[in-house]
């Protein structure tokens, strides 16, 4: 059984209502930004078994979407990690793009490389490079007094002042902050290990998705849809 247009549109209007209602209350209560990640997933980059589910593409057909504004900015100064700041993310009222393209846009670039991190341990202090596991990037552990300790984005930036030659860049797009924020960081699942982009996501992605969750409320809010 399919649902009909008046129930499609149903779940549209529920959708939006959630995000304006988390929208006006999220900078009281930031886990909020967790119901913004999953309800802009099942919006805009919703898949069931590896097949396109998006709830805007079942209520218009082809939607199209404002553009990144491409003005990236480096992060507390430093050009280690550059991004578009989310206060000015989009560009309105000028080129659109199709939604698979417009989720696409990439919004923050890294050049650290995780793997190689020194940071100081707070209980011996022994610089060290040995990470808990080798995915993780919230925790590390002392080989000389066997502490560990949690590395936030400010302990990166100062452990990579200086030593960025080399290093593969890591680009973070639209729909990896929407589904990663999602699955990964409470929206709808809690990863214990966190990749690369999950950190930098985990770090930088509530005002992201706030910017997103806002600009979709808008969008829809000068669309007819019969």
């Amino acid at each position: 059984m399919n649902r009909s247009k008046a129930g499609l549109k149903k779940q549209l209007d529920e959708c939006l209502e959630i995000l304006s209602f988390n929208l006006d209350n999220v900078n009281n209560n930031k886990s909020l930004n967790k119901v913004l990640a999953g309800q802009l997933r099942i919006l805009l980059c919703d898949t069931k078994f590896n097949v396109e589910n998006s709830l805007i593409n079942k209520v218009i057909p082809n939607p199209s979407l404002d553009c990144v504004n491409n003005n990236f900015i480096s992060y507390k100064n430093k050009r280690l990690i550059e991004y578009i700041p989310p206060e000015s993310l989009f560009k309105k009222n000028e080129s659109q793009l199709p939604l698979e393209t417009w989720l696409s846009q990439k919004v923050i670039k890294s050049n650290i490389s995780y793997g190689t991190l020194d940071c100081k341990c707070p209980h011996c202090d022994i610089v060290v490079g040995t990470m808990k596991d080798a995915k993780c990037l919230v925790t590390m552990i002392c080989q000389n007094c066997g502490a560990s300790f949690n590395v936030n984005m400010g302990d990166i930036v100062n452990a990579y002042e200086g030593k960025i030659e080399n290093v593969k860049r890591t680009t973070i797009t639209i729909r990896d902050i929407i589904k990663n924020y999602a699955n990964k960081n409470g929206g709808t699942h809690v990863d214990s290990v966190l990749d690369n982009k999950g950190f930098l996501i985990a770090e930088l992605g509530d005002k992201y998705i706030q910017a997103i969750s806002k600009y979709i409320v808008e969008y829809f809010s000068k669309i007819k849809i019969s």
